[in-house]
């Protein structure tokens, strides 16, 4: 069965693909940082929040859904915080090693979350569980 969030789910994923690409890039070449890569980067990221916030609004409010979804839902959310500060920090030059840790510690978190969200989502399982 077609779940009818596929398309947002898989731009949202090949962001996310782009994102992560994106990132080690940024983080091999290091500072100055390429502007061109640095201004992708934080595009994608708002492109793919605005449409995950999207999607997953429309699911959780068309599903009825257990709470196994929403603690997904937080702990993608907090990730996602979490990434958006630490990114921003480390574009200012602050706390440049303890924020790079807990990037890559929110970046596994959030895909983790995210993986999971979105198995759901395309099969329509979370109302079963």
């Amino acid at each position: 069965m077609t779940s009818i969030y596929t398309g947002r789910i898989i731009t949202s994923s090949v962001l996310l693909i782009l994102l992560v690409v994106a990132g080690i890039y940024i983080h091999r070449t290091g500072k100055p940082y390429n502007t061109f890569v640095f201004t992708v980067h934080k595009l994608f990221t708002v492109a793919m929040i605005i449409i995950l916030f999207i999607t997953v609004k429309n699911y959780l409010g068309a599903t009825d859904v257990s709470s196994l979804l929403y603690l997904l839902v937080g702990g993608a959310g907090l990730a996602l915080a979490g990434l958006l500060i630490s990114g921003g920090m480390m574009s200012l030059d602050k706390l440049q090693e303890t924020m790079l840790v807990i990037h890559r510690i929110c970046t596994g978190v959030f895909l983790v979350s995210y993986s999971i969200l979105a198995w759901f989502m395309l099969t329509n399982t979370t109302n079963k569980l």
